[in-house]
């Protein structure tokens, strides 16, 4: 599970932490009509040329049959790669690193890259562990202000109590964050995505919220432009207020090369295929 640490670090490097970009508009698919077919033509035909359209169309026919059964095959090959990637991401999972925190960023990897449907039981198992944890120990106390905000934020949105008061030991004796904080860009983004989360009369995280957006933006003008457009998006568009598929293609950016990257971007194209096909049994309902 190296990747997944290497990841985290080279992601202070060049980005400064896992990036947002929204992922662009699916391809048009047109519908393009037979050459030759005059619908107006047809309604007048006569029994004598009704031979010849039948065999006009058989070429047609017989290349829609090929084109159907490539078709099927391709989707047959399709689903043994994608059942072996799941089966071989699933066996990654087991293997984390739990000392440090390998298995919540296997989480964070799994949701943004919208393929964690296939591993509810796995995700349900490291997050009890880590719950059980953080009421037991004082598990949290020894971690920086990434951890301990990748850790709630994980945690949180995926319906496991956390108290706010985590975030505690990050302020100083005039009871406001530390300034020792401010050259943390990436421990003040995953603050700031973890402050989204919070509840009426959680003060504490309205202060996060605060004090990392403010501190972000003033340090953007100090960034190259990979690294403010990064930090611009996040405060724009934090996790838990956009749908993982919009930030889809930047995500898989952040893991290229990995098998989790092959696995999303198998997944998301069968299911355009599959949308595709809804969307033209749809159109043959209505026509």
């Amino acid at each position: 599970m190296a990747f997944l640490t290497n990841i985290s670090h080279q992601s202070c490097s060049s980005q400064l932490a896992f990036g947002h970009q929204i992922t662009p508009h699916p391809q048009n698919h047109k519908i393009s009509i037979a050459p030759g077919c005059n619908t107006s033509h047809q309604l007048k035909l006569t029994n004598n040329t009704s031979n010849q359209v039948k065999h006009c169309s058989n070429p047609y026919k017989t290349n829609q049959s090929g084109n159907h059964m490539n078709s099927l095959i391709a989707e047959d090959e399709n689903d043994m790669k994608h059942a072996e990637l799941v089966k071989r991401v699933r066996t990654l999972i087991d293997k984390v690193d739990n000392d440090r925190f390998e298995d919540l960023l296997m989480v964070d990897a799994l949701q943004r890259l919208a393929i964690d449907y296939h591993f509810d039981d796995e995700i349900n198992l490291i997050l009890t562990r880590r719950s059980m944890q953080i009421f037991q120990t004082d598990l949290l106390q020894h971690k920086n202000l990434y951890e301990v905000s990748l850790c709630f934020r994980i945690l949180r949105q995926n319906g496991f109590h956390v108290l706010a008061d985590v975030f505690m030991k990050f302020k100083g004796n005039n009871n406001e964050f530390d300034e020792n904080l401010n050259k943390d860009i990436r421990g003040l983004m995953a603050l700031y995505e973890a402050s989204q989360l919070r509840t009426e009369g959680e003060i504490i995280l309205d202060e996060a919220e605060k004090f990392s957006y403010q501190i972000l933006q003033e340090t953007m003008k100090f960034l190259d432009e990979d690294q403010a457009r990064t930090v611009y998006h996040t405060l724009e568009n934090p996790y838990q207020l956009t749908l993982p598929y919009c930030n889809l293609k930047n995500s898989m950016k952040d893991y290229n090369g990995t098998i989790l990257q092959e696995l999303a971007e198998l997944d998301f194209s069968m299911l355009q295929c599959i949308h595709q096909k809804e969307l033209k049994q749809i159109s043959r309902y209505k026509s």
